[in-house]
């Protein structure tokens, strides 16, 4: 029997978009964290709906809502990646501090 061979370049890029997404996944944010970086930049939250694509109702309901947030996943990572995208950090809880939010540099051209 011969083993398989794959083509190494495009199995461990496809694993990397799967690790990538699973890292995302565990690191869901909270309401707490969405409300400081609407803060953080000064955002409304009709500003956030056209950053993310997601409905104000929608956010409404995810900050007003516990700790944990319901919903989508797919409505989460669009709102998160609507704040990446404006330069907003996203800390975890670690042994030291719990979760938060930073503003990240601005890139130097």
């Amino acid at each position: 029997m011969r083993p398989l061979l794959i083509d190494n370049r495009s199995f461990w890029q496809g694993c990397q978009v799967r690790i990538e997404f699973a890292r995302r996944l565990l690191r869901m944010l909270e309401p707490a964290q969405i409300r400081a970086a609407r803060a953080l930049l000064g955002w409304r939250q009709d500003e956030l709906s056209k950053a993310s694509g997601v409905g104000t109702a929608t956010i409404r309901r995810i900050e007003n809502g516990g700790s944990m947030i319901s919903g989508n996943v797919s409505t989460v990572m669009r709102i998160q990646g609507a704040f990446e995208k404006a330069g907003i950090l996203f800390v975890n809880e670690d042994e030291i501090a719990g979760i938060g939010v930073r503003l990240t540099k601005k890139k130097r051209r």
